[in-house]
């Protein structure tokens, strides 16, 4: 998610209309206005995804020397999730996959730049889709999209909000405006629902499904994500993961974007921290 904040809340409130060309591969949102935003979705394949979650297993046992993944959080059965995660390296781009298939099991999806995603358009197969860099009306438009990914019941959606690849450090990001904004309308979404469920149940409304829970009502929760790699103990890497707790936000951090971004970095910190000092322990005596 790769645009200025001060683009992106202007872009928020009224769409800007684009004179593009089309595109065969390109997907764009139809409107009255008839405006041409350029997007690439996700096009999830069964078959890809398993082909793909095989190599992506094969290429960590390979690169790496070892992989240490420490996890404070499952989804419950129909989950939604928002899961953060610092960038630092190449690998980033397969962790996610790595780490649905082997403990979360939902339906990931995730963002890409554009322009690496026409170069890479097979990661539309495992839940990919685009946003495009220093296009408010474009990024505005993926985030739309995920939280309409975020609706259904067991989905999972991985940000990245440096929005780009940056340095290793445990504190001091410069997060892109497009987690914060997800994280918002995500759970403002829900207390919207959750207030019409009980108004429903006040007057007596029977809900649809025998369960007695709309599709979609499921809380929302944001985990982040700590990721570290180092050579300390070989020439290979070690891959450090750390799994936060779903975190915690109150109603008044909501209504300020800019606090809910600092809550958000201040988490993020606290599982890098958790990896790095994982990391510092020699591999035969650290604790499974």
């Amino acid at each position: 998610m790769v645009v200025k904040q001060t683009e992106f809340q202007a872009a928020e409130p009224q769409t800007q209309s684009l004179q593009l060309k089309r595109h065969s591969k390109i997907r764009t949102m139809s409107s009255s206005s008839k405006q041409n935003i350029p997007f690439l979705d996700a096009k999830e394949s069964p078959l890809f995804l398993w082909v793909f979650n095989h190599w992506c297993r094969f290429l960590l046992r390979r690169r790496f020397r070892h992989t240490d993944v420490h996890v404070h959080y499952r989804p419950s059965p129909g989950a939604r999730t928002i899961y953060f995660l610092n960038h630092h390296s190449w690998w980033d781009a397969l962790i996610p996959i790595f780490l649905n298939q082997r403990y979360f099991g939902q339906r990931a999806r995730g963002m890409m730049l554009e322009e690496q995603l026409r170069r890479f358009p097979f990661f539309r197969k495992v839940g990919v889709f685009s946003i495009r860099k220093g296009d408010p009306a474009s990024a505005l438009r993926s985030l739309r999209y995920s939280l309409e990914s975020l609706s259904k019941p067991g989905n999972g959606m991985y940000i990245f909000p440096e929005g780009e690849i940056c340095s290793f450090r445990v504190d001091g990001w410069a997060f892109e405006p497009g987690l914060a904004w997800l994280v918002q309308k995500s759970l403002l979404q829900r207390s919207t629902m959750e207030s019409q469920i009980q108004t429903n149940n006040q007057s007596g409304h029977q809900p649809g499904s025998q369960s007695g829970h709309q599709p979609g009502s499921q809380p929302v929760e944001i985990v982040p994500i700590g990721v570290y790699t180092h050579c300390m103990w070989g020439s290979k890497p070690d891959l450090i993961i750390t799994v936060g707790n779903p975190l915690s936000i109150p109603d008044s951090l909501l209504a300020n974007r800019e606090r809910l971004t600092d809550h958000l970095k201040e988490a993020l910190s606290q599982v890098v921290r958790e990896s790095v000092g994982r990391a510092m322990l020699d591999p035969n005596n650290r604790s499974k």
